[in-house]
């Protein structure tokens, strides 16, 4: 447990130092890869602290968040539109550009700024909360007592979660993968020293399949503020239409790519997996032999 308060701790160190070095989008881009990693860390003790506790420090964090992502959707839209721009035939890009236009203007307004602003500072103060929190939680098991169950917990979840998504093919199911996803690779990161050959190959190819998970959700999103009334006084219905061809046509060519390297890195049962890192985690930990003539 000392070790995941020390992460915590450093964490909280990293974005104070940011603070009068980075732009606004930066440094809320670096408090929500924070705040993900502060979960998913979080996630990994859960079976060692238990369901009360760990709802305790994720329910403010998780409100946090919310309120933050609700302002970076026109940011995400913006560089969406710009991706569907370089997708789409030279004849079709202009209304895109044209809406890209828009909503950049909309989230650089002084009002949203403002917003922005004041949603990171809750953020960051949810944050050091949550460190505070993470210095008294308890568990008395120790070493891989604590993180073997806790992996293979979130391992199972996301074998459960693209069962779901691969049949439903719905946007709240693969967004739901996609968390736990990113949160193992995460977790994965803390163990990368015992093998980085081939946690190293994990935790990249997690890396990659959030990225495109990402890429869908950002599509989603994107469908969704075209029917903000805001939105739609400034946008089109002919650029929203143009817009929603262009998305839905990525949204299926990024189902075709995900699902196959999805099913790939979750062939294993959690047994299995959790295997493997023990194996990596335990050999790390053995003393290593002296050296010849060393005193």
């Amino acid at each position: 447990m000392a070790g995941f308060r020390r992460i915590s701790r450093s964490l909280v160190r990293d974005l104070a130092a940011l603070e009068h070095e980075r732009s606004l989008e930066e440094r809320i881009h670096a408090s929500r890869v924070a705040t993900k990693k502060l979960r998913a860390y979080l996630g990994l003790l859960r079976p060692a602290i238990g369901d009360a506790a760990f709802r305790d420090v994720q329910r403010p964090l998780r409100e946090a968040t919310h309120a933050l992502s609700v302002h970076r959707d026109h940011d995400v839209a913006v560089s969406t539109l710009k991706v569907l721009e370089r997708r789409v035939g030279r004849s079709r890009r202009k209304p895109l550009a044209d809406a890209a236009h828009e909503l950049e203007k909309m989230s650089r307004s002084g009002k949203r700024l403002k917003s922005k602003r004041r949603a990171l500072k809750e953020l960051n103060r949810a944050l050091e909360a949550a460190v505070g929190d993470f210095a008294v939680l308890k568990s008395e098991k120790r070493g891989w007592d604590v993180l073997g169950p806790g992996y293979a917990f979130i391992y199972g979840r996301c074998r459960r979660e693209i069962g779901r998504w691969s049949v439903s093919k719905r946007p709240e199911d693969s967004h739901r993968f996609r968390r736990y996803v990113k949160y193992l690779g995460f977790q994965l990161t803390l163990l990368e020293k015992t093998n980085p050959e081939a946690i190293g190959r994990q935790t990249a190819a997690l890396k990659d399949l959030g990225h495109r998970l990402g890429r869908l959700h950002d599509c989603t999103s994107l469908e969704l503020l075209l029917r903000d009334p805001k939105v739609k006084r400034r946008v089109s219905s002919k650029a929203r239409s143009e817009i929603r061809r262009a998305a839905r046509a990525w949204e299926r060519d990024l189902t075709r790519e995900c699902l196959p390297l999805a099913e790939e890195l979750f062939a294993s049962t959690p047994e299995e997996f959790t295997s493997r890192l023990e194996h990596s985690w335990r050999r790390s930990r053995r003393p290593r032999p002296a050296r010849r003539g060393a005193p």
